[in-house]
């Protein structure tokens, strides 16, 4: 009768391991977490299956939302002007001197700034339209964006805060000023404005410095790496490292885009390669010069345009072009703009491209924001937006 018990409850607790297996069976929750070398260390299982290895070294997305656009963030700025969130595609760009957010809605197509004043200059410091200076980001559900803090008045020159999006308002979420900012593995990773690279571990309010000199851009995170380009090559940091280095990965770039199976970049010469994720197996996939501006990819395709010699916003400037990642022999002209295209931004999820073009330059020299268009990811249906001014 005993044996029989106990055999009994043995099975009780095989099913109760098994239900909590089931809860999370290819554990998307803790897929992305890093976890420490002494934690590696004290383990004593069995390693996880392959599969759920591959996914924490090559997922190119939160797991918990799947719309962590690594594509976006690594154009201008390490999170890209526009992101999902919401149902809806936010994005930044200069309007009469200032840095505005607007919203396309998905299901009409119009664009609105963010601020539904329609008393508000959009000059005031409250307004939730005006001082975002760009790196937007969706992570984990929530929306984060670097802002202009003018709280010191105007001596005290450019600086920009870590917020996040809450009840209608941006609120700064750590202290000090920074260069760039993104999220990955749970973590807060911000570059400072003196160029040291913190991290902030699982929400904590205190951060670790991973270095004390770190000046790169276009960063994203994959498992354990922080890859970055930096002017004339792409490099790597290993962040579980007792002492992170930068490990130069490609010396030949003039950028990067990482999408968590290679590395694309354009050489020098402006010809685009693809690599391996530690920089080997290099291969070029163009026989001619793109304008390295105007790059991006999705789940299926990578997009991009060509530049025409010494004229980067000459003949050619509006044609957009794209090649099946599993095939890039076969390049494709898939969209004929007639302005120049400056910058491609891809909706994960969605068959949608916003295409920025070049603006006019104003009396001073500078560039003006262009036109934007929404088209298709075969290059159907292109559509100028209608964007109004502040």
């Amino acid at each position: 009768m005993k044996k029989h018990s106990l055999f009994l409850i043995f099975i009780v607790f095989c099913l109760a391991l098994s239900a909590c297996d089931a809860s999370d069976p290819e554990n998307l929750f803790g897929a992305g977490i890093v976890q420490s070398p002494e934690a590696e260390q004290e383990e004593t299982t069995a390693p996880p299956p392959e599969v759920e290895q591959e996914e924490i070294s090559t997922l190119p997305v939160a797991a918990e939302d799947g719309y962590y656009q690594y594509g976006n963030m690594q154009i201008d700025l390490p999170s890209g002007n526009y992101i999902l969130y919401e149902g809806s595609v936010l994005f930044n760009r200069i309007s009469d001197g200032q840095s505005l957010l607007y919203t396309y809605d998905m299901d009409t197509g119009e664009v609105s700034l963010v601020c539904k004043d329609a008393t508000c200059s959009h000059r005031r410091t409250d307004c939730p339209s005006n001082l975002v200076w760009g790196n937007l980001e969706q992570y984990d559900g929530r929306f984060y964006a670097e802002i202009e803090d003018r709280s010191g008045g105007i001596g005290a020159g450019l600086v920009r805060r870590v917020a996040e999006w809450k009840n209608g308002r941006f609120e700064q979420i750590i202290d000090g000023s920074v260069e760039a900012f993104w999220h990955a593995n749970g973590n807060l990773y911000v570059e400072t404005a003196d160029n040291a690279l913190l991290v902030y571990e699982n929400g904590s309010d205190t951060p670790r410095t991973l270095m004390d000199e770190y000046a790169e851009r276009k960063n994203v995170v994959f498992g354990q790496y922080l890859y970055s380009s930096f002017g004339q090559g792409i490099c790597r940091v290993d962040l579980l490292a007792e002492a992170s280095q930068v490990e130069v990965l490609v010396e030949d770039a003039s950028t990067a885009m990482v999408d968590g199976e290679y590395i694309y970049y354009p050489n020098l010469q402006d010809i685009l390669y693809r690599c391996d994720l530690d920089g080997g197996n290099p291969i070029p996939l163009t026989d001619r010069p793109i304008y390295p501006g105007a790059i991006n990819f999705d789940d299926d395709y990578f997009y991009f345009r060509y530049q025409n010699g010494e004229a980067p916003y000459g003949e050619e400037a509006g044609d957009l072009y794209r090649f099946d990642k599993d095939d890039p022999s076969q390049i494709e002209k898939i969209a004929e703009f007639p302005e120049a295209i400056d910058r491609i931004f891809t909706v994960p999820g969605h068959d949608l491209l916003f295409i920025a073009m070049r603006g006019q330059q104003d009396e001073f020299g500078n560039t003006l924001e262009g036109s934007v268009y929404t088209v298709a990811a075969d290059g159907s249906g292109a559509t100028r937006l209608d964007i109004p001014e502040a």
